[in-house]
This record gives structure tokens, sequence and C-alpha cells, in this order.
């Protein structure tokens, strides 16, 4: 399970730390990196998604539910993405005269590779999940794809047979 990296999930978090390191240290661009902060709106129903996974719960109703909403949350991040490219292009002689070149490059970079890459990566594999039930960060788990009653099944069949042969 540790040995799968997702290589956008890391960069994602690495430079949002980098950017909000850098913003608390030099106070300048709060207004955008408060709306990029509302870019997190799918990360409780993503937890929610994978722990239903890990459970067992795959493909149960309340799961299907968490991740439709999930999937409209990272719809409404493309709107908050669109925001903030719209703010940036009314704003860009104040942006451009005000805010120093250290912040101007973590932000638009950040902005940059959220847009697009990963926000249209991650709803296409969400989808994908969506559809399969499965867990898209670590393809190997066969267990992902069962219902709660299937694992169960399978726990306690392997928990008779383990018995048997002791």
């Amino acid at each position: 399970m540790y040995g799968d990296v997702n290589i956008l999930l890391n960069l994602h978090h690495y430079l949002g730390l980098i950017n909000y390191a850098w913003l608390a240290l030099s106070g300048c661009g709060y207004m955008l990196s408060g709306v990029c902060l509302s870019l997190e709106m799918s990360t409780p129903f993503s937890c929610l998604c994978w722990v239903g996974i890990k459970l067992g719960y795959g493909n149960s109703i309340p799961w299907k539910i968490n991740q439709f909403v999930l999937l409209h949350a990272f719809h409404l991040r493309n709107v908050v993405e669109c925001y903030v490219w719209y703010l940036s292009y009314q704003n860009w002689t104040v942006i451009w005269k005000e805010m120093n070149i250290v912040t101007f490059v973590l932000l638009y970079i950040g902005l940059s590779s959220v847009t697009f890459a990963m926000t249209p990566i991650w709803t296409y594999k969400k989808t994908v999940q969506f559809v399969t039930g499965g867990d898209w960060n670590f393809k190997s788990t066969k267990s992902d794809h069962r219902s709660v009653s299937e694992s169960s099944t399978i726990t306690t069949e392997k928990k008779v047979n383990d018995k048997k042969e002791s």
C-alpha cells in the first residue's frame, strides 16, 4: 500500500505548502491564496471515498452518493480556477506592480499545474472510479471491487479454512 506513489498528489501538496508558507512570510497575495484554498473543497469527499473503498463499501449507495458529490466538487474546482484566472486578468497591472516575483512565480506555477493538469486528470480518474468502484491509487488491491457482503463472506471463509488447517 505505501509503495505506490501518486506524483501529482504529492506535487499538489508540495506546491500548496510552499505557496502558503511563502505567503505567510511575505504577507502578500492573500486574497488569491484564500480563493485558491477553496479548491480543497473536494478533500472531505475524497477522504470518505478512499475510506469507503478500503472498508469494502465501493459499490454501496452511500459511497456512490459521496462519489457523485465529489465529482461535482471537482467540477466546481474548475469554476474556482477560472475565477482566479479572471481575477488575475482583471487585476493584472496591480498584480504585476505590487506582487513580488517569487510570489508571482509560485502562485502561477501552482495555478497552471492545477488548472491544466491536476484537476482534469483527477476529474477523469474519479469519474472512472465512480463507474468501477475501484481505487485508482492502488491498482493491485483486488478486494476494492467487492461489495461488503462479498468481502465479509470471503473473510469468514478464510477464517474457517485457517481453523481447519491448524
